[in-house]
C-alpha cells in the first residue's frame, strides 16, 4: 500500500532520464566544440611552425657560407650545392624531435615530421651567365665607394671602342699598303722595260739619220733591239699578272672594308670616318678599271705590248737596207715611249719600303721582344685541364637581360678583377697563375701567351689613340705628307701620296705605341689621350725605333709632362680597359676558373659550379591529430587522422626571401 503510494506520488511529480541525456548530449557538442577550435588553432601553428621551421633549416644551410671564398674574395657562397637538401633535412630534425634541440620542455603538442624535401630551383654562381656572380661584385665594390672612382672609366669604353675600331683599319690599312707596295713594284718593273725599250729605239733611231746604214753594221743593233723588246714582253708579261693577282685581293678586302666601315660608323669620330673613307677612296684607284692606278697599269701593258710587237713582226733588213716600215715604227715607237710616268729614281720607293715593312718585321719577332728587355723572366705558368667554369659556362647560357654587359656592371667588374687579381706587375700570393687579369682579358691557360695577348691588345689600343691624335695635330700630319712626297712624290701618283702619308702615321702610331706599352711594363704612366707636350717620337725617332725593334724607348721627364694633360694611367688601369672591350660574361667565367684552381690548391672537393646563391626548397610536412580530427581541414592525401602540409620556403643571400604553401 505504502509502495504503491510512493510510486503514484513520483509519477505524479513527472520526473524522468530526459534531462540527465539532455545534459549529456549538451556537454558532448561542448567538448566537440572546445576540441574542433582546439584543433583548428593546432592546425593553424602546425602550418605556420612547419614554415617556421622550413625557413630556419634553410637559413641555417646558408649560414654554413664558403669562409675561404669570402675571406680572399668578398663573396657569399654555400659551397656544397649537392648536400643542400640532406643538410636541411638534418637542420629540419632539431624541430620534429622535440628533446633533440628546438623544444626542451617534453611537449609534442605541435610534434610533425617532415616527409621529405626537394628542390624546386637552385640557383649557383653560374647560371643565368653568371649572374649571381656579378650581382656579388657589386655588392663588394658598393662597400669599398666604386661609385667614386668608377667616373674615371665613364665613357673610355666607348673611346677605347673607337680607338680599337682605328687600331683594326690601321692593321687592314698595312695589309693593304704591302699589296700596293706589290702593285708599285710590279708597275716600276715594267716601267723599266719601257725605259730599256725606249733607250733601243731611240739608238734604232739615231742611226736612221744616217744617209746610209748597211746591214753588216745595223744588224747587230737591230738583233739587240728584237732582243730587248722579246725580253720586255716577257717581263711586262709575268709582272702584269702578278699585278692583276694583287688587285683582286685588294679588291676583296676593300670591299669587306666599305662593309665593315659603314658597320663601324658609328663607333668612330666624324674626323676620323672621314680619312678612313678618304684612305679606302685611294685604294678603289688600283682596284676599280676606272682608277687612275689602274688604267695606268694597263696603259703601259698596252704601251710596250704595241711598242714591243713592232720590233718583233717587222722585218729590219731587205736587200741590205733598213726597210720603210721598220723606219716608220721606230719613228713612232720613239714617239710613243718618249713619256713614260717613272723616272730612274728608286732610292727614294726604297727608303719608304725599308720604313714601313719594319712593321712586319716587328710582327715576326712577337710583341713580348718589343717591350721587354729579357723575355726569359717571363712566367711560364699554366692552368692544369680540367673542367673550370668558363668550359662549362656555355651550357649555362647567356643572361636574359645582358645585365652583366651594362655600363655600371662592366666598370664595377673592372675594378673588382684589378683589385683581387694579379697582374704583370703586381702579383698575388698563392696563385696558380702569376698573370692572372692578363688571363681573364686573354683565354689561354699559360702565363705567357696571355701576357703576349693582352700587350698585343694594348699596343692596338694604344696606336688607335696615338693615330686619332696625329689625325687631329695638323703640324704632324703635314710632317708625314711632306715625307710621303718625298719618297714617292716622283710617281707623281698622288693616290699613292696619299695613302703613303696614311700608311706612314700609321707606323708612326705604332712605334710611339710600342714606346708606350714598354713604359707601361716598367711601372711608368702613360696618358690615354695624348696632347703634343705627351708624344715622345719624332717621325724620324719613329723611324729608328722601328729600325731598333722598338728598343729605343723615349721618355718625357716630369718636367716634360708640366704642359700637357694630367690624366695618366698606369698598366692595371689599361688592363681595365681591355676588359671593358671584352665579352664581360665571358670574362666572368675565367675569373671563377681563377678563383676554382686558387682553393683548390688547399680543398680538393672545391668547385664553383656547387657554389648556390639562391634555391627554392619544397618540403612536405606530416602531423597527428591530437584533439580531434577535422574533416574539412586539409590533409592532401594522408592517412586518416593525420595532416599534410606543403611549404615553399625561397632563401638568397642578396635576393630577397619569402615562404609560401602549396
Amino acid at each position: 500500500m505504502c509502495t504503491e503510494g510512493w510510486i503514484s506520488k513520483w509519477e505524479h511529480r513527472g520526473y524522468q532520464g530526459s534531462l540527465t541525456v539532455f545534459f549529456a548530449l549538451i556537454l558532448t557538442v561542448l567538448i566537440a566544440i572546445v576540441c574542433t577550435s582546439l584543433e583548428s588553432a593546432r592546425y593553424s601553428a602546425l602550418s605556420y611552425f612547419t614554415a617556421q621551421a622550413q625557413e630556419s633549416a634553410l637559413e641555417s644551410v646558408f649560414a654554413g657560407y664558403y669562409r675561404p671564398l669570402w675571406e680572399r674574395y668578398h663573396m657569399f657562397f654555400m659551397a656544397d650545392g649537392p648536400g643542400l637538401i640532406p643538410a636541411m633535412e638534418d637542420y629540419l630534425s632539431y624541430y620534429e624531435e622535440p628533446r633533440k634541440g628546438a623544444v626542451k620542455n617534453g611537449s609534442d603538442l605541435y610534434g610533425f615530421r617532415s616527409e621529405g624535401s626537394q628542390a624546386v630551383e637552385i640557383v649557383t654562381v653560374m647560371d643565368d651567365g653568371g649572374a649571381p656572380f656579378f650581382e656579388e661584385i657589386g655588392e663588394d665594390m658598393k662597400k669599398h665607394g666604386a661609385e667614386n672612382i668608377l667616373s674615371a672609366l665613364t665613357g673610355k669604353d666607348k673611346l677605347a671602342e673607337e680607338a680599337e675600331t682605328v687600331s683594326s683599319y690601321m692593321e687592314q690599312l698595312s695589309e693593304y699598303g704591302t699589296a700596293v707596295t706589290e702593285i708599285e713594284e710590279s708597275f716600276a718593273l715594267m716601267d723599266e722595260q719601257g725605259r730599256k725599250l725606249k733607250e733601243q729605239y731611240d739608238s734604232l733611231n739615231e742611226a736612221l739619220q744616217l744617209q746610209e746604214w748597211p746591214e753588216t753594221v745595223g744588224s747587230e743593233m737591230t738583233d739587240k733591239a728584237v732582243s730587248c723588246a722579246a725580253e720586255a714582253l716577257r717581263i711586262s708579261g709575268q709582272e702584269y699578272e702578278k699585278i692583276m693577282t694583287f688587285t683582286e685581293q685588294l679588291k676583296k678586302g676593300v670591299e669587306l672594308e666599305k662593309t665593315r666601315l659603314l658597320e663601324e660608323q658609328e663607333k668612330v669620330s666624324e674626323t676620323a670616318y672621314e680619312i678612313m673613307e678618304e684612305g679606302i677612296r685611294d685604294l678603289t684607284e688600283y682596284t676599280e678599271e676606272e682608277g687612275s692606278r689602274r688604267k695606268a697599269v694597263d696603259s703601259l701593258k698596252e704601251l710596250l705590248e704595241r711598242q714591243a710587237d713592232g720590233l718583233l713582226n717587222i722585218e729590219p733588213w731587205e736587200n741590205g737596207e733598213i726597210t720603210d716600215a721598220f723606219s716608220e715604227t721606230v719613228k713612232q715607237g720613239k714617239e710613243a715611249l718618249k713619256e713614260l710616268s717613272y723616272e730612274k729614281e728608286q732610292d727614294g720607293k726604297k727608303e719608304e719600303c725599308s720604313f714601313l715593312k719594319a712593321v712586319k718585321d716587328w710582327k715576326d719577332q712577337g710583341v713580348l721582344a718589343l717591350v721587354l728587355d729579357d723575355t726569359g723572366t717571363v712566367s711560364e705558368a699554366y692552368l692544369k685541364e680540367d673542367d673550370y667554369p668558363s668550359e662549362l659556362g656555355s651550357s649555362k647560357g647567356q643572361s636574359s637581360d645582358g645585365a652583366a654587359e651594362t655600363a655600371l656592371k662592366k666598370g664595377t667588374a673592372a675594378l673588382y678583377m684589378t683589385e683581387h687579381f694579379g697582374t704583370y706587375r703586381k702579383s698575388e700570393e698563392d696563385t696558380v697563375l702569376s698573370y692572372e687579369m692578363e688571363y681573364i682579358i686573354g683565354k689561354y691557360d699559360n702565363d705567357k701567351e696571355n701576357l703576349t695577348a693582352a700587350v698585343e691588345k694594348l699596343i692596338g689600343l694604344r696606336s688607335g689613340m696615338n693615330f686619332m691624335y696625329l689625325l687631329q695635330d695638323k703640324e704632324k700630319s703635314l710632317e708625314a705628307e711632306a715625307l710621303a712626297a718625298a719618297l714617292v712624290g716622283f710617281t707623281g701618283v698622288y693616290p699613292l701620296i696619299r695613302l703613303t702619308a696614311k700608311l706612314l702615321l700609321a707606323a708612326w702610331a705604332l712605334a710611339e705605341a710600342v714606346n708606350d706599352v714598354r713604359r707601361l711594363i716598367r711601372g711608368d704612366e702613360v696618358p690615354l689621350i695624348k696632347s703634343s707636350s705627351d708624344w715622345n717620337l719624332s717621325l724620324t725617332g719613329a723611324g729608328e725605333c722601328l729600325r731598333a725593334g722598338g728598343k729605343t724607348v723615349q721618355n718625357l721627364t716630369q718636367e716634360e709632362r708640366g704642359g700637357g694633360q694630367q690624366d695618366f694611367w698606369i698598366y692595371e688601369r689599361y688592363l681595365q680597359i681591355l676588359f671593358l672591350l671584352g665579352k664581360t660574361e665571358r670574362q666572368g667565367f675565367r675569373a671563377m676558373d681563377l678563383m676554382e684552381a686558387n682553393l683548390r690548391q688547399k680543398d680538393a672537393g672545391f668547385f664553383m659550379e656547387n657554389c648556390v646563391y639562391h634555391v627554392s626548397v619544397e618540403t612536405t610536412f606530416q602531423a597527428e591529430a591530437r584533439f580531434s580530427q577535422i574533416p574539412f581541414m586539409k590533409r592532401d592525401g594522408a592517412s586518416a587522422g593525420k595532416y599534410r602540409f606543403r611549404k615553399l620556403a625561397v632563401y638568397g643571400y642578396q635576393n630577397p626571401r619569402s615562404a609560401g604553401e602549396e
